[in-house]
């Protein structure tokens, strides 16, 4: 397979970026008709015209986001900034391709995380407005106290949304703290594997022999030569008869 240019890999990229620019225009369309209706035709709401625009809403503020995150100027903003965490003020002396495709790995993965953070928020919503609505119109109808299961629920699952909103959106300080000690790791790792390397690499030859030069310093020689003793029969002694 063929290797794409730089040139072809732009191209890409950039057509990428229109289409979800066009996605989110579709998604937000859908948004807003979806809510028009559920607002002049009331008795829809709870049918199909409100759920279907929550799920357009969800799906263009994720395009949108992916389009505010994923801007050229942006994503090298942030790599610039993750180099300069791992490697400090001078990391353009220093830095090299590997360290610039680690450092954009890392900024992918919070992109990501954001996302996956935004799509929790959106189920926890929805989760708990549905669960709160069937709760109070349970106590009402058939006078069942069940609010207060809701309200178990809700305080089971806010303190897992509230840690997966400060992993997807820590403060300056916790992420320089975070990549600096992902970076250190790393580090460490690498300094396992290249003494092994450096160790095989300066490993002595096997059966090399070494003889006193005329100089009286060592010099080596070349393999001894070995006897196929499959192939020759062994000369016999005349002396002992072996």
């Amino acid at each position: 397979m063929q290797e794409q240019s730089d040139f072809e890999l732009a191209k890409q990229l950039l057509e990428e970026g229109q289409q979800k620019r066009i996605m989110f225009y579709v998604w937000l369309a859908f948004f807003a008709l979806f809510m028009s209706l559920s607002l002049l035709y009331q008795q829809s709401v709870l049918g199909f015209t409100l759920p279907s625009a929550m799920v357009a809403g969800v799906l263009a503020l994720l395009k949108g986001f992916s389009i505010y995150s994923n801007s050229p100027s942006r994503v090298s903003l942030q790599v610039r900034q993750e180099m300069e965490w791992l490697l400090g003020a001078n990391w353009l002396e220093i830095g090299d391709e590997d360290i610039y495709s680690f450092a954009l790995a890392r900024v992918r993965l919070r992109q990501k995380e954001q996302r996956l953070f935004l799509i929790h928020l959106f189920i926890f919503i929805n989760v708990n407005l549905c669960a709160f609505a069937w709760g109070y119109y349970g106590a009402i109808t058939y006078r069942n106290p069940i609010i207060p299961t809701v309200f178990i629920i809700t305080a089971i699952w806010l303190p897992l949304l509230i840690r997966h909103s400060i992993n997807a959106f820590p403060t300056k300080g916790r992420l320089v703290r975070r990549e600096q000690k992902v970076w250190e790791t790393l580090q460490l790792h690498l300094g396992q594997i290249r003494p092994d390397k450096q160790k095989r690499k300066e490993k002595p030859k096997r059966d090399t022999s070494y003889r006193l030069g005329d100089d009286g310093e060592l010099v080596e020689e070349e393999e001894a030569e070995t006897i196929d003793w499959w192939d020759e029969d062994p000369k016999t002694d005349a002396s002992t008869g072996l």
